[in-house]
């Protein structure tokens, strides 16, 4: 009976701290990825579409690009939250650990402030689909950097 409790307080076959542990050490450099690629990405595709002809259009387009990069980089998580995402049968500790690990390493709220270009990035583009910065863009246009 002992091997078996011993079982259910395992995620992975490893202590639940341990997998804590390892997912901290894994969480920061995939959100610099996400950050780099495309939160800069996103950015400098809006300040592209400020100065193009169409830039509602062309900022649509790159906004769609740019969520599928976002969903691409979902894929390259930290191993031991794929490992627990992929796993079939969850035991309820693996499903508090990996909605833990979730919500407070991989959270909206933590990537905020951990891969800032990513929202900003985001948030330009997509003012620049609504056409928030028309006047913005005259300005830009208007320096001609």
């Amino acid at each position: 009976m002992a091997g078996i409790e011993s079982d259910q307080s395992l995620v992975l076959g490893k202590a639940p701290e341990d997998i804590i542990h390892i997912a901290k050490q894994e969480v920061k450099p995939w959100l610099n990825y996400v950050n780099m690629t495309t939160g800069l990405l996103a950015f400098c595709a809006a300040m592209a579409c400020a100065f193009s002809a169409y830039p509602k259009s062309l900022s649509f387009l790159c906004l769609v690009l740019i969520i599928a990069l976002r969903k691409i980089a979902l894929s390259f998580r930290p191993f031991a939250v794929n490992e627990l995402r992929e796993k079939p049968h969850k035991s309820e500790l693996e499903r508090v650990v990996l909605k833990g690990i979730e919500s407070e390493l991989m959270g909206r709220r933590k990537s905020i402030t951990e891969a800032p270009a990513f929202w900003i990035g985001l948030a330009t583009l997509f003012a620049m689909m609504l056409g928030v910065p028309d006047t913005l863009t005259d300005v830009l246009r208007s320096i001609h950097l």
